[in-house]
Order: C-alpha cells, then structure tokens, then sequence
C-alpha cells in the first residue's frame, strides 16, 4: 500500500509546509497470527491383527506447529497424530501418511501431513521365574505374610515384541 509521508517535530505535532521527497513510499506489512511449536505424540486408533504386535513408531518430525489466538494457544502443550493401527496386516514395517487438522479453537497446524513408520512383528512371549515378592508401605503397628507361594517367589509371562522382550 502507498503511503503518504509526513514530519513530525520532537513534541510529536505534525510540521505543516515541509516537504519530503519521496511524499510517498510502498509499505508492506505481513500479518501473522501468534504461533506455539509443541511435541508431536504419536496415539492410535483400531487394532493390530491378533498375532502381530507394535514394536516401533518413528514419526519424521518431533514437533508442530499451531497457529491461532493467544487465548487458544495457551491450553495447548502437545498435539496428538493419530495413526490407525487397522491399516497393518501382516509383520513387517510399512509408513503411513496422517493428517493433522487444528486442535478446537486454531486456526491451522503445520505441517498439514506427517510421515510415521510402524514396525510390527509376530508376538512373542518370555517367561521370567522366581521373581521375589517384597511387601511396601505396611503401616508400623501391622504385620503381613505372603502365604500363597511356599517360596514367596512368582513366576510372570510377558507377551510383546521380541525386541522389547529382550531388554
């Protein structure tokens, strides 16, 4: 926009007669609305077939960006991608595009699209024995027995990813 030029004495009163060459000059103001970057978490939907678990979630970027008023920016301290778990039939890894639409009260997010790989493998199970059973928090004036293990010991069956298993 165009712009009419004039002068103005140190007490801030507008100086009539002087002349300013160029009287007018282009200006160019760029608006944006407030912004916040906030972590990107990951969160699901649907199921996994019944054999396969999850055994990891990479998205390509960390964090997005919000754009909206102040007010609604304030409340905002993630945002959370939702991936559909349905779309993966078989063990193996497989990177699906989610789209990100703006929390209730914004006005855009950006990127618009993000890129998360899922590797999924056939479950797998691992037994871990002899697992001591310790009592916490019993009050002072009290006392407690296990009595449903001879050697108060437990034996726990996890079921999982084989790479999580293994740590």
């Amino acid at each position: 926009k165009k712009m009419k030029l004039l002068a103005y004495d140190s007490a801030g009163n507008e100086v009539k007669g002087a002349v300013i060459e160029p009287s007018t000059v282009s200006v160019e103001l760029p608006i944006t609305l407030p912004f916040k970057s906030v972590p990107l978490d990951i969160g699901f939907t649907g199921q996994l077939p019944g054999s396969l678990v999850l055994s990891r979630v990479t998205p390509e970027i960390n964090s997005v960006v919000v754009y909206g008023s102040n007010e609604a920016l304030e409340s905002i301290t993630s945002y959370e991608g939702i991936v559909d778990l349905s779309t993966m039939e078989s063990a193996g890894t497989k990177q699906l595009e989610i789209k990100l639409t703006p929390p209730a009260g914004t006005e855009k997010v950006e990127p618009g699209v993000v890129k998360v790989t899922l590797s999924a493998t056939e479950i797998a199970q691992r037994t871990i024995e002899g697992i001591p059973v310790t009592l916490q928090g019993l009050g002072n004036d009290l006392e407690a027995t296990v009595t449903s293990s001879a050697n108060q010991a437990v034996t726990l069956t996890l079921s999982g990813s084989p790479n999580l298993l293994d740590q």
